[in-house]
């Protein structure tokens, strides 16, 4: 089910000349990225795999995949904004 972009994110999207569609995939992008290192979410998914007191270390350990997720993902709506 496909959601209608944001009045915030249409606006920025005639700014910019950027299609609405496109905006909003990335504005979605961005918050899977940041919804992988939300400290609530790690408290939580330590706390529920027994990594209690961990989670500094599971935050270290997902710093690299989400930082490869961000760039890959940014590279590819770039590259779909050229056509």
């Amino acid at each position: 089910m496909s959601q209608s972009p944001s009045a915030s994110t249409r606006s920025c999207s005639r700014v910019r000349g950027i299609a609405g569609r496109a905006a909003r995939d990335a504005q979605g992008l961005g918050a899977a990225v940041g919804n992988i290192i939300c400290p609530h979410n790690i408290v939580a998914g330590a706390a529920t795999v027994g990594l209690a007191g961990r989670e500094a270390e599971v935050l270290r350990r997902t710093l690299v995949p989400c930082l490869v997720v961000l760039v890959l993902g940014g590279v590819l709506v770039s590259v779909l904004l050229m056509f």
